[in-house]
């Protein structure tokens, strides 16, 4: 597993994740190749890709959003404005490798990497987050205020589109220059500035589903399975006094069947992990697809094989089998196959080697020639 540098998993994880924040100097060497200004540009011109632009002028403050035209770019201010772009790991290479460094943390857990962009003075205004976010700086400097510990009811800015506090307290600053790395738990405020004009800053964040979504989806899912040709029956009734009354007797009934319906490790394992590999955006794939015995060939051949970046990995191991899911489906695999969904799962790049023996298997045959029918798996020369 690659690594920070100046830096231990395993103190962090005993000390800060979700506690409070760190700020770890020089994690990372050579950032300013990751990624510069005028790709960052070009990336948000286009189309598929989730882009804004936030500005502060004359003491307010503005959202835009992508795409936008060379035009648009070519028109802004000097200083004072941020561009922001979403899931830029899924169409950069480069910056998808950082994501390798983060891999102490679940598969299941990793949302995306946005990047920003921001010329002096630039900033997204004073705010908090519900997850966790590692804020890697890559190039220029970016000046980080911390403040109060946040929730639902701190007062925010009257804005229609920005979720702003309306006082922060400052209560620590740090200059990042590149390689510096700020990790800040959930809702710990936090309001950062761009001290040049050549800031880059990447965010890599964590899913932290709501449990009223998670209560809510699991429900659904429940509801569309056996369940759902149940109805209530009145077990030993009793003749009322009152007709009005719903009798405690009722409730108890009624909660000993909510409490069976959820009763069930295995259901739950399966719905968990297709919810938590679920794509984030569409999956595309290039509508080129091999012959089984093709791409067999093309993998003993030496063919280097990588991972698609957009793709969620995980597994759940089991007595006697291990459930893969990859982007919200599971793949029941007796425990010879345990071996193969690990290596999926803890790398984004194979050799030949790698897939030698499970090509010789029938079952995990198919499980790989699926994945790179659908775009999960690709060769390098694609």
């Amino acid at each position: 597993m690659a690594s920070l540098d100046n830096f231990d998993p395993e103190d962090f994880l005993r000390t800060y994740w979700q506690k409070k924040p760190l700020l770890i100097h020089q994690a990372l060497g050579n950032t300013e190749t990751l990624i510069s200004p005028d790709e960052l540009a070009g990336l948000a011109c286009e189309a598929e890709i989730e882009s804004r632009l936030v500005s502060f002028q004359q003491k307010k403050w503005y959202l835009r959003h992508g795409p936008f035209s060379e035009s648009d770019m070519s028109q802004l201010p000097r200083s004072h404005w941020t561009l922001l772009v979403q899931a830029v790991d899924h169409v950069s290479p480069k910056i998808a490798q950082l994501m390798d460094k983060f891999r102490f943390i679940p598969n299941w857990r990793l949302d995306d990497i946005m990047v920003s962009y921001a010329t002096k003075g630039g900033s997204v205004g004073p705010h908090f987050d519900n997850y966790d976010v590692f804020l890697v700086q890559t190039r220029g400097q970016r000046e980080w205020q911390l403040g109060q510990l946040c929730g639902e009811s701190n007062p925010l800015l009257d804005h229609p589109d920005l979720m702003l506090l309306d006082n922060f307290e400052c209560q620590q600053r740090f200059v990042l220059s590149p390689g510096d790395i700020l990790y800040i738990p959930p809702r710990y405020s936090h309001w950062g500035i761009a001290k040049d004009n050549n800031c880059i800053t990447c965010s890599i964040g964590f899913r932290a589903p709501a449990m009223a979504d998670i209560i809510a989806e699991y429900a659904e899912q429940l509801g569309q399975g056996v369940i759902s040709q149940q109805r209530f029956q009145d077990l030993n009734p009793k003749l009322q006094d009152n007709p009005g009354e719903i009798s405690h007797h009722v409730i108890d009934q009624l909660q000993g069947l909510i409490v069976k319906a959820v009763d069930d490790h295995d259901a739950l394992q399966d719905w968990f992990g297709q919810y938590m590999t679920q794509a984030k955006y569409e999956h595309e794939t290039d509508g080129i697809i091999e012959t089984e015995q093709g791409l067999t060939e093309k993998i003993l051949a030496g063919h280097s094989v990588f991972r698609d970046s957009a793709t969620r990995f995980a597994y759940i191991l089991g007595s006697d089998q291990t459930k893969f899911f990859c982007n919200g489906q599971c793949w029941q695999l007796d425990n010879r196959y345990t071996a193969l969904a690990k290596l999926l799962c803890g790398q984004t790049t194979f050799s030949a080697e790698d897939f030698t023996e499970w090509l010789e298997l029938s079952h995990s045959r198919k499980l790989l020639i699926t994945m790179f029918e659908t775009g999960q798996l690709y060769f390098q020369n694609d």
